[in-house]
């Protein structure tokens, strides 16, 4: 919550600066609800399809279906797309990782989609180096740029051909902390006996609360990748502001701009990723988190002068309510 705290008070003074809270919900007017709430993570991506092969395959499963109808809509979804298991299945509201699955096997999607009890998505696995980029780009700005960027590491512990995997997370100091998220991606393996000298994965994908450390890599930013970025930002007339989720093949790539792969898009309203780098003390945090805010605000203000449509409290209340049971 500390990280936070400044927040508290610039928020309301924004608010009072631009007379409304519709500057919130202006920022993305290509967006639904101007992306400042993430909702329908399939919407998002799907607003960036004429990217085309940068942006994951994917495929909504809604509840109102039964699991054998969502079934046979997966089984359809990799017959047309050629893909192959393992997938990844996740909720189409939800945040932090929850609900999130890499399922390797048709056997293990249909007990996910018996017992999910909301909108689904089927998305591809892309495999790679995982990547946050926080793109911005003010309406009187002819392009945008790459505020920031957070390479993720999948921690990952040694065996020595004695103690389990189980034993091993407890015995490092920071697997230690994340115990539970460890335990949970290793799942029936946690028995297992790593062999001396075996490195083992203890996730495989990106939230801060799964155990993932998140590194500022804000260094490695390009013309390349930047003029990438902004090629993928303007497929979404309407898009200025908000965090592409990244997979590339390796740091070469990532650094030419070429093969990335939007694995999901976040709002704005998220926080820059980077600033969790233990490198960065709390008043560097705080700073990026004022700028942030007063970014999001100006060009939110701008856009309601362009003339942004309106988005009801109410609206912005139900999309919420959804991505919070997601």
């Amino acid at each position: 919550p500390i990280l936070y705290a400044p927040l508290l008070l610039l928020v309301p003074a924004l608010v009072l600066r631009h007379r409304s809270l519709r500057a919130l919900a202006a920022v993305n007017p290509g967006l639904p609800h101007g992306g400042i709430l993430d909702g329908s993570k399939s919407t998002a991506l799907a607003a960036f399809a004429a990217a085309g092969p940068a942006v994951a395959r994917h495929q909504r499963l809604p509840i109102e279906k039964s699991a054998e109808e969502r079934s046979q809509t997966l089984r359809a979804f990799l017959r047309r797309t050629g893909l192959d298991y393992p997938l990844v299945l996740k909720p189409d509201h939800g945040t932090e990782g929850s609900g999130v699955c890499i399922v390797p096997d048709e056997a293990v999607a249909q007990s996910y989609l018996q017992r999910i009890q909301v909108d689904c998505v089927a998305q591809e696995w892309v495999a790679g180096l995982e990547v946050d980029i926080g793109y911005v780009r003010h309406p009187e700005q002819p392009v945008g740029q790459i505020a920031w960027m957070t390479q993720k590491e999948f921690p990952q512990v040694e065996g020595d051909g004695e103690r389990s995997l189980e034993d091993l997370i407890y015995a490092d100091p920071r697997a230690a902390c994340w115990v539970d998220a460890y335990l949970a991606w290793a799942g029936d393996t946690a028995n297992r006996v790593p062999a001396h000298g075996e490195h083992v994965v203890l996730t495989g994908f990106g939230p801060h609360s799964r155990g993932t450390i998140q590194r500022d890599a804000s260094v490695l930013v390009t013309p390349a990748l930047t003029a990438a970025v902004e090629a993928i930002a303007r497929t979404c007339p309407g898009f200025h502001m908000g965090r592409f989720d990244v997979r590339v093949p390796s740091l070469a790539d990532l650094q030419n701009g070429t093969n990335l792969c939007v694995i999901e898009w976040n709002g704005p309203a998220r926080t820059p990723t980077h600033v969790r780098d233990p490198r960065h003390g709390l008043g560097f945090a705080w700073r990026t988190l004022l700028a942030h805010w007063r970014a999001l605000f100006a060009i939110g203000a701008a856009n309601c002068r362009n003339g942004a449509p309106a988005i009801p409290l109410r609206e912005l209340l139900r999309v919420w309510q959804l991505q919070r049971r997601g």
